[in-house]
């Protein structure tokens, strides 16, 4: 199928909500191997976020019920065998993106603003990797979610601040983020306590809102795709 009729066939699925289905089609066109024009981005963009949304709102609720059952009942092990199942869901789409990135996106883009939106949507699939993952795991994949975000910073923005200042604010970033999508709404007291300590020392950045105004200016050039996307938001 010629390249112009899947894009038309990805905008139909977005329509009736068949987001799986849109991201095959998004998949397809990406493999082609050629760089994407803005709309086949936002696309992709859209497709994935809404197909791994489900799985991460799924296993946040399976998670939560699993918290509210006794650790050698029935009923917990009926809920944390399907939570195994949507995480292994999970990872296997998250992977699939990340390889889509690797392979494709990021080496094939020719400008800096496709640089910055794959970039960005790299460090966006790892975080969702750590928030599932447990152990050396979770760390390792906050690692390649924080370069990932810090590069695209590096290529986006000529900011005054040093690159240790802004790699302490992805770290906190990540550190709330991840915890907040723990089943008991964890941000993490080590996280604010970092943020208040570094504060007091005159940071240049302000607290977190402060660094979240910073990742914003990256998220510009992709919010056509995120305004798109049910529900799920560009922080999700």
């Amino acid at each position: 199928m010629e390249r112009e009729s899947l894009v038309v066939k990805a905008k139909l699925a977005e329509q009736c909500e068949r987001y799986d289905d849109m991201a095959e089609i998004m998949k397809e066109v990406t493999e082609r191997g050629d760089d994407l024009l803005n709309e086949e981005r936002n696309l992709l963009s859209v497709a994935y976020k809404n197909v791994v949304g489900a799985r991460r709102s799924a296993w946040r609720v399976l998670s939560s019920l699993a918290l509210k059952n006794d650790g050698n009942s029935a009923e917990y092990i009926r809920i944390t065998d399907y939570r195994t199942t949507v995480e292994k869901e999970l990872k296997e789409i998250c992977n699939q993106v990340l390889s889509l990135l690797e392979n494709y996106l990021i080496k094939n883009s020719t400008t800096n603003e496709s640089q910055v939106f794959y970039l960005k949507m790299k460090g966006d699939y790892y975080r969702y990797l750590a928030e599932v993952a447990a152990g050396d795991a979770k760390q390792s994949t906050i690692k390649e979610s924080q370069d990932a975000y810090l590069k695209a910073v590096e290529t986006r923005c000529k900011v005054g601040w040093s690159r240790a200042v802004i790699v302490f604010y992805i770290s906190v970033y990540l550190h709330v983020t991840v915890m907040a999508s723990l089943p008991d709404g964890s941000f993490g007291n080590e996280a604010s306590g970092k943020i208040a300590s570094k504060d007091n020392e005159g940071s240049a950045l302000c607290g977190n809102r402060v660094f979240l105004s910073l990742l914003s200016q990256l998220w510009t050039s992709d919010n056509a795709a995120e305004e798109g996307e049910g529900g799920e938001g560009g922080e999700g």
